[in-house]
């Protein structure tokens, strides 16, 4: 049985954090959002999802 895709992140942390990475990579681009992402603890899938497929991030607006 195959579980639904989750669309919402369990971990509001985590979850700004991105956010914030996102900011950033905007203004500064993608390779200081990576790296500070990295160095907030976001796993590496997620940070390579999030910077090279905007089409799957997750949904939901900013704070």
């Amino acid at each position: 049985m195959t579980q639904p895709e989750r669309r919402t992140r369990p971990d509001r942390a985590t979850a700004h954090t991105v956010m914030v990475g996102l900011i950033l990579a905007e203004q500064d681009g993608r390779s200081a959002a990576a790296a500070f992402m990295d160095q907030a603890g976001v796993p590496f899938r997620v940070i390579v999802r999030v910077l090279s497929n905007p089409a799957d991030r997750r949904r939901h607006p900013r704070p």
